[in-house]
Order: C-alpha cells, then structure tokens, then sequence
C-alpha cells in the first residue's frame, strides 16, 4: 500500500515537472487510437452531463469575453457576409431598421442588440437590416406577405388609425432599395 502511494506522488511530481513529455505522449495516443478516445469521450459526457454542460456554458461566457468579435462574425458568416459588408448596409440604412426606419432599442443581456440580418429563408438572399420587433413581426407571419396583409386589414377593421393619405417621408436609402 506505502509503495502504491509514493508511486503515485512520484508519477504526480513527474508528470508536473515534465508537461511537454506528458503532452506528447497524449498526442501519440489519441493519434494511435482515435476510436477509443472518441468512445471513451462520449461515454464520460453521457454520464457527466451535468458536469459537461456546465463547463460548455463556462467556456462560452469567457469566450464571448475573450473575443466579442467572433459570435458577431459566426452569425454574420451564417447569411454569407461579413462584418465590413454589414458596417456597408448599416451605414447605408443610417443605422435605422429598414421596415419601420426606428433605431434598434432591444437589450439583451445587458446590451443594445444589433440590428438583424433579415434573408429569404427559400433562397438565404440577404434583404436588409431590421429591428428585432420587425424581425418578430415577420417572423410571426412566416415571411407571408398575405398573412401580413391580413392582419394589417384585421387592425384597420377593429379600429386602428388609418394610413395616412399623404406620403410617408421615408429614410433616403429606400429610395435606392430594388
């Protein structure tokens, strides 16, 4: 038993002293045999679940604290373009949502969202930038431009202010919008 335990305590020193060998060794073993390390991983994780997820969500909060960038890019990449192509239309849209030409005023976790990426989700076409309540809106209707009618004329039906009968001043970037 005495002799179990000075083993451990000198494997314990050893493996402190020498990282770079311990690090090796682990290459050349999942290397060798990638199929047991891949088993043995899903194994640990369906039984530490808990455990496993808890870590996921650690390593996502540093990470979002470490590179705020990179969740802006990822999203960004899902639609196909890129930070300085979204800066491009947010400019042009003079920072304001494209439906109902309003800033975007929506917190989460304590921030001011960005204005979202609205795409055809048939064709991953990217329209413009709108609002998150927009974004709901069309959400809502399935991107139905009927359901949207519909429920424009159901307003006006029970109640709801008119449109106005003179035009809209609108931002000028809906001018140049095709």
């Amino acid at each position: 038993m005495r002799d179990r335990v000075k083993q451990r305590e000198y494997q314990r020193q050893w493996k402190v002293a020498n990282p770079d060998k311990v690090r090796e060794y682990g290459k050349r073993t999942r290397a060798k045999h990638p199929d047991r390390v891949r088993a043995y991983k899903h194994k640990w994780v369906a039984e530490n679940r808990d455990r496993h997820l808890a870590y996921r969500r650690k390593w996502a909060r540093m990470d979002r604290a470490r590179n705020p960038e990179r969740q802006r890019d990822t999203d960004l990449a899902r639609y196909g373009i890129s930070a300085k192509e979204y800066q491009v239309r947010l400019d042009a849209q003079g920072g304001l949502c494209a439906i109902c030409a309003r800033p975007e005023t929506y917190i989460m976790r304590g921030k001011l969202k960005r204005l979202a990426v609205d795409h055809d989700h048939a064709t991953g076409r990217v329209r413009d930038l709108i609002c998150h309540s927009c974004n709901t809106l069309l959400g809502m209707g399935r991107d139905n431009p009927t359901v949207l009618m519909w429920a424009a004329n159901y307003l006006l039906r029970h109640g709801a202010p008119e449109p106005p009968k003179e035009p809209i001043m609108l931002p000028a970037f809906w001018a140049t919008r095709g």
